[in-house]
């Protein structure tokens, strides 16, 4: 944007009548987004901890991320109620764990897991 006048009313035009949000605070102001059809749901995580939903192959797909350097317990929970087995992928492991939601699962430190939905 330069200094021209036309050119900040053009910016004021496309924000007007919109929330304004810090960089800082985006991530607060999206809150946590599940897409539609999604079981898991992560419940309170800690503040190292990451998620992300994606489908791949047909198959619903949690990953969590724990950046901190401290091992992160997370309670995952059944979106819509009641219990379902998963399968937990650890990469750094290579093992697949069956686990039945809802449950605490712990995440290492500098460490991720795959929560794969039936």
């Amino acid at each position: 944007m330069g200094d021209a006048p036309a050119e900040h009313a053009a910016v004021r035009q496309m924000v007007a009548g919109r929330s304004v949000v810090a960089p800082g605070d985006v991530v607060p102001a999206l809150g946590t987004v599940m897409p539609p059809g999604f079981a898991v749901e992560i419940t309170d995580p800690p503040a190292s901890v990451l998620t992300a939903r994606f489908v791949r192959a047909s198959r619903r797909i949690t990953y969590v991320v724990n950046d901190g350097t401290e091992p992160a317990e997370i309670q995952a929970r059944a979106a819509a109620g009641g219990t379902f087995a998963a399968a937990v992928f650890d990469p750094l492991a290579g093992t697949i764990t069956p686990t039945q939601v809802p449950g605490m699962l712990c995440v290492g430190p500098c460490s991720s897991l795959l929560i794969v939905e039936p």
